[in-house]
């Protein structure tokens, strides 16, 4: 199957405009929608006044709905993100609100019918019971006093059941789903943010701390963001023992920290049995300049038990073109 890759390109945020952001990442996948029920614990900056919600789609013609209009898909995300926990309003900040506390959104959306073979099927098409891919792309930029913007990335890439019954009000059910995919990402992208303007300290003391998940993933990015190696033995508690969403940021981040004592952890995070924590310890294993890493990897594509792994595996053990 085709499966949708966005490039998240989208003009400046209306109150961020003037030069490229201060700080940006690869966007990670938001927290699954089944594990999302979290609230901030400890977060001095968790309250953001969204001044700007812009958002684009990118869908193939046999995909289009024309009876969702763009007016009402824009309304829908829109009153997603101002329901957030984290944000305090939407639409133009009041005087004397610090610029720290204001930041723009901008959301790119697509979706694909698919079915159980996980081909793509036209919208129109009147059959029975499928699955809905669904992709956000988010970025929030947040202005600083002084030079450009910060910037945050994140995704939501994921597939929900479609049910026949539903065809009926599709447009409805897209729009519903979607704004609970954006508030995902969004919510991921504000988190990246917020950790971000922590110190290195708090960073690592924050993974020790019975904090919410999603608090423990955006610092754990930012760890690894940040080459931390005094929080590599934290991360590999997490990868270990953390819930699959954390577990798979911190795998991530052991990634970035390059040590080769982090190598029998991704290896053993190899048989997690968790799809995307087996992806992240892959890449974690590609990326290290190391020989142990390289070693590792081939073992899995020799001798992994999974055959997706081996596959897998065996793909980035091959030369970059």
């Amino acid at each position: 199957m085709n499966r949708i890759w966005l490039v998240l390109g989208m003009c400046a945020l209306a109150a961020c405009r003037g030069g490229s952001a201060a700080r940006q990442a690869p966007p990670r996948a938001a927290v699954a929608p089944a594990e999302a029920d979290v609230k901030p614990q400890r977060n001095p900056t968790a309250r953001w006044h969204v001044v700007d919600v812009q958002v684009e789609t990118a869908v193939e013609e046999a995909q289009e709905v024309t009876s969702l209009a763009t007016g009402a898909l824009q309304t829908a995300l829109t009153d997603a993100v101002r329901e957030l926990p984290e944000v305090t309003a939407v639409g133009p900040a009041p005087a004397g609100l610090p610029v720290a506390q204001q930041v723009g959104v901008g959301l790119v959306v697509a979706w694909q019918r698919i079915d159980g073979d996980h081909g793509p099927r036209p919208v129109t098409d009147p059959a029975s019971d499928g699955d809905l891919q669904l992709v956000v792309n988010v970025e929030v930029q947040q202005p600083q006093p002084h030079g450009p913007p910060a910037t945050a990335k994140a995704r939501f890439d994921g597939e929900v059941p479609l049910p026949a019954e539903r065809l009926a009000d599709f447009p409805v059910f897209l729009r519903d789903k979607l704004g609970q995919a954006a508030a995902l990402a969004v919510t991921d992208a504000l988190h990246q943010l917020w950790a971000g303007g922590l110190d290195d300290a708090e960073l690592t003391t924050l993974l020790a701390e019975d904090a919410t998940p999603v608090h423990q993933a955006a610092a754990a990015r930012e760890v690894g963001e940040r080459g931390l190696a005094a929080a590599r033995e934290r991360l590999e508690a997490l990868s270990r023992a953390g819930r699959r969403d954390v577990a798979q940021v911190a795998v991530a981040a052991l990634g970035r920290l390059g040590d080769a004592r982090s190598v029998p952890v991704l290896v053993d995070a190899l048989d997690s049995g968790h799809g995307e924590v087996i992806d992240a310890a892959l890449q974690a294993l590609a990326d290290m300049p190391l020989p142990q890493a390289r070693t590792a990897l081939r073992e899995a594509a020799d001798r992994h038990i999974d055959p997706a792994v081996r596959k897998r595996a065996k793909m980035l053990l091959q030369p970059s073109p």
